[in-house]
């Protein structure tokens, strides 16, 4: 998008809406009224023992919604899925549904359980997927240690292996990337040896094929090209897991150009990183979700009457200090073009454009799906294609109900009333989440675009 386009953004930005809490404190306070927990849910039973998983389930959804299955760690021998609630936190603050899913211990079911079942919660969630408005083409696999490795195995291991043969169903789905913290990559290695660990002997037990088993169940054993986008965390100092998995799946996965990425945390150990090592790490897990068209956006701190009865008062503000064009012939093309845009994007509100009389080039949006475009805009982007992709941009906020640019923020009407910068009254919160948000309302963008019949248009 146009940079002068990106400055003029969403107006949603009162100073007394923050007296009280802030963004994240605002959040946290909704954050019940928008999710619904599904505790406890049986999704397979093996062993006579019932496997079960919780669901943290968008409220307002109405449509397919990304959604990440988080496994937890502990050396597939101990841990369990509400020791990781805290680490679920992040990924509902984007807004997105989660799936926690437990496994068969070691003391349950030795190796291969723990990748089975996990692959058989995979199957559930594709099966279920309607149910709980999931889109099975945005799901993401993430875990910590050993759930990091049944991440991978999650996301990596075909249907021919065999390993799914516990819960026969529907065919598994291709994960739309994977987030590996310090997982292994390499299962072998830690049963003798320098890198021997306690951990993994006790999952393997003293079973006679126990190597065979164990290079089945390694992530290293199922590198080739076709594999979704991996993102792996690790410390270089960790005494749990070695640093020189992380290296060498990166270094496998490269030679099979497989889209990946390592973020090193320099001296880090096995996990417990600091504050500010977990703001690089999930701002790294950001960046890494929009580049492959992910939705990485925080939530709205705003409840939706709130945003709409705002967006109400500020579009009546904007239309009794500017003229709102009266041309139907230029009206209506950009309602039609707006209103084919809409079509693929999922909406909490409808859209509402109008065309301001104003000789400056700008595009806004209001809270609560309210767009201004000037005259003077339609007059520098006059073919449908460019106009539509300047409207796609805007739609793209409205869909996902964030913040946009930053840039000036503007108070009180698009057209600079009141310009009140970024070092302003705008909420530090939402400064720092802008330049996801910009990057992520491209990719939306695009898709809608894609959807709608248009050509990408170089400029604009």
């Amino acid at each position: 998008m146009n940079t002068m386009l990106r400055r003029f953004a969403f107006l949603a930005l009162i100073a007394p809406a923050f007296a009280q809490l802030s963004p994240s404190g605002t959040w946290a306070a909704h954050a019940v009224n928008e999710y619904q927990v599904m505790a406890n849910i049986t999704y397979l039973v093996a062993n006579n023992y019932e496997n079960k998983l919780d669901i943290y389930h968008r409220r307002d959804a109405t449509t397919p919604q990304p959604t990440v299955i988080f496994i937890h760690g502990g050396g597939w021998v101990g841990g369990s899925k509400e020791t990781s609630q805290m680490a679920l936190m992040p990924w509902l603050e984007m807004g997105w549904n989660v799936v926690n899913i437990e496994y068969r211990l070691g003391r349950i079911s030795l190796a291969p359980a723990a990748v089975e079942d996990c692959l058989c919660a995979l199957r559930w969630v594709a099966a279920h997927a309607k149910e709980y408005h999931i889109d099975t083409g945005r799901l993401v696999v993430t875990g910590e240690s050993a759930g990091g490795h049944l991440a991978l195995t999650t996301g990596m291991i075909p249907e021919s292996a065999g390993l799914d043969r516990e819960c026969p169903g529907v065919p598994l789905p291709k994960v739309a990337a994977i987030v590996n913290w310090y997982g292994i990559t390499d299962v072998v290695d830690l049963l003798d040896g320098a890198n021997q660990k306690s951990y993994a002997v006790a999952w393997l037990g003293s079973m006679p094929n126990r190597e065979e088993i164990a290079r089945r169940v390694s992530p290293l054993t199922y590198v080739r090209s076709d594999l979704p986008p991996t993102l792996t965390i690790h410390g270089d100092a960790d005494p749990t897991v070695p640093y020189t998995h992380a290296l060498r799946l990166t270094e496998a996965l490269s030679k099979a150009d497989v889209p990946n990425q390592l973020l090193t945390i320099p001296g880090g150990h096995h996990g417990g990183f600091t504050p500010e090592e977990r703001t690089r790490i999930f701002t790294t897990i950001r960046d890494f979700l929009a580049k492959y068209n992910l939705p990485v956006m925080a939530t709205n701190p705003y409840p939706r009457e709130k945003e709409l009865a705002l967006g109400r008062g500020l579009a009546a503000d904007v239309e009794r200090r500017y003229k709102v064009l009266d041309d139907p012939g230029v009206t209506d093309r950009v309602i039609g073009i707006a209103q084919n845009l809409a079509q693929h994007a999922s909406l909490t509100f409808p859209v509402t454009v109008k065309v301001l009389d104003n000789s400056e080039v700008r595009a806004s949006v209001l809270p609560g799906g309210f767009i201004y475009v000037t005259r003077a805009l339609l007059s520098r982007y006059q073919t449908e294609p460019q106009l539509a992709a300047v409207l796609a941009h805007q739609i793209a906020h409205v869909a996902a109900q964030r913040p946009a640019s930053i840039g000036p923020f503007l108070m009180g009407g698009p057209l600079g009333i009141c310009t009140r910068y970024a070092d302003g009254p705008v909420p530090q919160a939402w400064r720092a989440q802008a330049q996801s948000n910009e990057v992520e309302a491209d990719a939306l963008a695009r898709d809608y675009l894609r959807d709608a019949g248009y050509p990408l248009t170089p400029g604009v």
